[in-house]
């Protein structure tokens, strides 16, 4: 097994929109801005989607068809206008709610609200490797203190799923034991961050249906220091990033993505 992380990445044109980042082994990366609250990240280890659809992104009609939807469909948003300044190997992209430091030597993104306060960052060094030997993928977060993690769907245990690692693959876990059990029937690759001390939200939604793991603070490991990440089996990274700031609105938002439901009978 052999795990690369990009390094040296540059930017190819910056006032294309998504932003398209480009690494020395062919990597390809992209930053879409959705909505000024919603902001797309691409990691494509082999420079092209892997799978060109989704069946979880719904359409401008709240619905997607039974044949998929293309993935670089992004009619049912609004794609405001961003700030995008330059400092070296360091990019800025503001909107009106975010602030995105991209920084380009080992690419990791770092996340800040409208006034400039950072609530979340990818980890130095080690932030989307990929496996050069196999199609896995991985996305890898600093996790901060006292984080909270909402979500993953339907999963057995405590609501916070700090500590805790579990594994995303449609299983018919019948007589499950409803403390320990790990994987259920759903695969529900989202989950709602809380960062108490700055009393902010943002959700992650990966839009990925192979085998997945998120692991929220279990592994350890003495180099990188406190993390938790996402892998995949297969696929690419293909993520939204949904500002709050509260977690009522993260959920609003979510919603909203993937499609509500229908008004039920009476």
């Amino acid at each position: 097994m052999r795990i690369t992380q990009p390094v040296q990445v540059s930017l190819v044109d910056p006032i294309a929109h998504p932003l398209v980042f480009t690494g020395q082994r062919g990597e390809r990366f992209q930053i879409s801005v959705l909505e000024d609250d919603l902001i797309r990240i691409q990691h494509f280890p082999d420079g092209r989607p892997r799978l060109d659809r989704t069946w979880m992104v719904v359409g401008a009609d709240g619905d997607v068809p039974r044949e998929g939807r293309h993935r670089d469909d992004l009619s049912p948003f609004s794609l405001p206008d961003f700030n995008l300044n330059i400092e070296g190997t360091t990019v800025y992209l503001r909107t009106k709610q975010l602030l995105v430091e991209i920084a380009l030597g080992d690419f990791r993104l770092r996340w800040a609200d409208a006034a400039g306060r950072y609530f979340a960052a990818d980890l130095k060094g080690r932030a989307y490797p990929y496996d050069h030997t196999c199609k896995t993928v991985y996305h890898y977060m600093e996790r901060r203190p006292n984080e909270h993690y909402y979500g993953f769907g339907e999963r057995t245990g405590p609501l916070d799923k700090v500590g805790m690692r579990m594994r995303m693959f449609n299983l018919d876990a019948f007589g499950y034991n409803a403390e320990t059990t790990d994987p259920l029937y759903k695969h529900f690759p989202f989950y709602i961050t809380f960062v108490p001390d700055l009393d902010i939200a943002y959700g992650l939604f990966y839009d990925n249906l192979a085998t997945t793991i998120f692991d929220m603070g279990c592994e350890v490991d003495g180099y990188y220091g406190p993390y938790h990440y996402y892998k995949a089996e297969d696929g690419d990274i293909d993520y939204y990033f949904i500002y709050g700031p509260t977690i009522e609105q993260v959920v609003e938002k979510f919603s909203a993505l993937t499609g509500r439901m229908v008004l039920p009978p009476r």
